[in-house]
């Protein structure tokens, strides 16, 4: 009767899941439940994890760990092991105290002289590491978090009485940093028409899963220096971390590329970068732009500023393109200066020593170039006249990007006129953020660079102007091919050029 109440309390108390103490009598029979195996223990234990199994009983307590099991239709004697060793270890020898995650520790035990073992097991942290009387320790990367770590030996006599003897270890942790396992690329050859390239970081940590840790990833193009940084994802299906870099259709990608990977766990120093260089081949054929459609201007009269436009031509590698413009003096053409797509290009003819002249342009994607496209004759007749531009290759400018223009005046085509003085207002809020003024001198000639800044993006008119004064009061302005409408008691006469701007919002 006594042995068939206990049995029931022990089947309660394991169904449930009950993590109070299970006491079991000595001489008790268990009887799992294929009745085909028989468990007799044979001294009374007190424990909170017993588990019996078809063919097993598992004892987990961490003082008498150990399992014990036989095949089938027998009784089975479970001795547990007795934890006191008195006469039976002499000692146990161990290399070193002082242990870090990683190290190797060597474990020898020696028992007494008139002690004949049957076998000795090495239990760690309740987990079965081996048997014999020597066993090395390789501390694992976990057994920081194990603190402190319990070291158990086993020793079972010939006679069949078992004992135990624990040691505990304090394991410093060593904080090694993550490792790069793999990192590889698919596919190993693309066209540069916008084909996608994947990329693969396979990394571990001692401590941490691969989705905890903190990986970059980058590519380039092999002969270029600039790395580009990707922002790579962790895959939970393939268990690694990704990214994707798409080629472009731009003759700089006809090449391979190079790639690098690199893992920290903030904890760390990083893994360093493991680079693949020339991995993947992207191929190609570079084509020519076509030639522009059109050029402007065709035809017309000109004195200071001639606005040039070339437009209209396309590239099938979608390279950047340029325009280059070039001029005839006399019977030669030069290259007066060049321009983007949707600009254009102003040429400064203040200077031009020529009558007319002729213009014509290419398209260039700085590999290959397009035919040429001209313009018909253009008329060269300097006058008194007043004009504000800018020249030069020239992009669209940019919130607090300092923008430079060319203020323009000269008198030098009339005996009677001066200037008397000259001004640029950015923004046309009548306030003059440059005057320069001439009044008791006789200056007949003005060229000067002045620069505006714009605080947000949008689009700004700006407003010069060029105040000019006759020097012989008595001659009429009538006689002149400006401001000749004017009546003989006005003092002044302000030519005025007004344009507008677009600033683009940093990027």
């Amino acid at each position: 009767m006594k042995i068939n109440i206990i049995l029931t309390l022990i089947l309660i108390c394991l169904s449930a899941s009950f993590i109070n103490a299970v006491k079991i009598g000595e001489d008790v029979i268990l009887y799992p439940s294929n009745n085909n195996v028989y468990y007799n223990l044979t001294q009374e234990i007190n424990t909170t994890n017993l588990t019996v199994t078809d063919s097993c009983i598992i004892i987990d307590d961490p003082r008498l760990n150990d399992s014990y099991c036989i095949s089938s239709g027998i009784l089975r004697e479970v001795k547990l092991p007795n934890t006191n060793t008195t006469g039976i270890i002499q000692n146990i020898s161990i290399s070193e105290v002082n242990l870090t995650e990683g190290d190797t520790v060597n474990f020898e035990l020696e028992l007494e002289d008139d002690v004949d073992d049957s076998w000795v097991n090495w239990i760690l942290n309740g987990i079965k590491q081996a048997t014999g009387r020597v066993w090395n320790w390789i501390i694992g990367y976990d057994s920081y978090e194990n603190n402190p770590n319990n070291v158990s030996v086993y020793v079972r006599e010939e006679d069949g009485e078992a004992y135990r003897y624990d040691l505990f270890f304090t394991v410093e942790d060593e904080n090694l940093p993550p490792v790069i396992e793999d990192f590889y690329q698919s596919p190993s050859e693309v066209t540069f028409n916008n084909e996608t390239i994947s990329m693969f970081c396979n990394v571990s940590d001692e401590e941490l899963s691969q989705s905890e840790l903190n990986v970059d990833m980058a590519y380039r193009l092999s002969p270029n220096n600039q790395w580009v940084e990707l922002s790579p994802v962790y895959n939970p299906g393939l268990d690694i971390w990704v990214s994707s870099v798409n080629s472009l259709p731009q003759y700089s990608w006809i090449t391979t590329l190079d790639f690098r990977c690199s893992v920290t766990d903030n904890k760390s120093a990083y893994s360093g970068y493991q680079y693949d260089y020339d991995s993947v081949l992207v191929t190609g054929e570079q084509v020519a732009p076509t030639s522009p459609g059109y050029i402007t201007p065709q035809t017309g009269e000109f004195d200071v500023v001639i606005p040039i436009k070339c437009q209209g031509s396309t590239d099938g590698n979608l390279d950047q393109i340029t325009y280059v413009i070039e001029a005839r003096f006399n019977e030669t053409y030069k290259e007066i200066g060049r321009h983007y797509p949707r600009l254009n290009y102003e040429w400064d003819i203040s200077q031009f020593r020529f009558n007319e002249t002729t213009l014509r342009c290419y398209a260039t994607d700085y590999k290959n170039s397009s035919e040429y496209i001209y313009s018909e004759n253009l008329t060269i007749e300097h006058d008194v006249n007043h004009y504000l531009y800018y020249n030069g290759l020239k992009l669209l400018p940019k919130v607090n990007e300092r923008v430079v223009f060319k203020n323009y005046c000269n008198t030098i085509y009339s005996d009677n006129l001066k200037i008397y003085g000259v001004y640029l207002d950015c923004n046309r809020d009548n306030l003059y953020d440059y005057y320069y003024g001439f009044e008791n001198e006789t200056n007949k000639y003005f060229n000067k660079k002045m620069s505006c800044l714009y605080p947000k993006e949008g689009n700004y008119n700006l407003e010069s102007g060029c105040i000019i004064q006759r020097i012989n009061e008595s001659i009429s302005w009538k006689n002149e091919t400006v401001c000749n409408d004017l009546d003989l008691d006005d003092e002044y006469c302000n030519l005025i050029r007004s344009r507008s701007i677009e600033v683009l919002e940093n990027d």
